[in-house]
Order: C-alpha cells, then structure tokens, then sequence
C-alpha cells in the first residue's frame, strides 16, 4: 500500500475540516501529542507487548510512548491502530496548542518507564 494512499485514507475520514476565515486569528501554534501511553494503559498492555504484536523495534515503541518519535511512518501509525483495534486516530494523536502541550511526558502518571 503506498504511502499517498495512506494518508488519503486518513483524511477522507475527517468528518468536517476546519473552515478557514479570512479575519480569523492564528496566534496559537499546534503541536502533535501522542497518546499511546493512555491506549495502552486502558488496554492493560506494556510496551513490549505492543512491539510484539506490531513487530516494531522496542525503542520506536518507547519514543512513541513517551512522545519523542524522530520520525514516525504511516506504516508505523497503520500497525500500532491495527494491533490495538483504533479506528480513530484522534484516540492515538491528537493536535493542541503548543501552550497546553505536555512536552515531558516521561516521569507524568502513565508514563513511567519503570512500570513496563
């Protein structure tokens, strides 16, 4: 599957895209927030147990987890939503204001790497 069909797909399942104003106010910027260490933490599930039912290296899965992916691929989203049964994106990332954004996530409740 190509990678520009990927993300058409994604999109096309955006119900309303946000309608753009010509006076409207775009002081605010947006960050990218994973939460996969909720998802998991819902589903009752380690790290380790999403590396092996992805096949992802470990390490992809805990840069994702604790929110500092270098680089994310669709393919890597597609496995993770695969494995987990989402069939919402917006339940694994999320965008917010870069004033809201929780940059260091490692250490936050859900998040330690000692519990894994």
């Amino acid at each position: 599957m190509s990678t520009e069909r990927n993300i058409s797909s994604i999109f096309k399942r955006v119900k309303q895209p946000h309608e753009v104003k010509e006076d409207e106010d775009y002081g605010s910027t947006f960050r990218i927030e994973f939460r996969l260490h909720l998802v998991l933490k819902q589903r009752n599930l380690k790290q380790r147990d999403l590396a092996r039912m992805t096949g992802l290296r470990p390490n992809a899965i805990s840069n994702i987890y604790r929110g500092f992916p270098e680089r994310l691929s669709i393919d890597h989203i597609e496995r993770i939503a695969n494995a987990l049964g989402i069939t919402d994106i917006r339940e694994l990332i999320v965008l917010v204001p870069e004033e809201d954004h929780d940059f260091w996530q490692v250490g936050k409740e859900g998040h330690s790497e000692d519990s894994e």
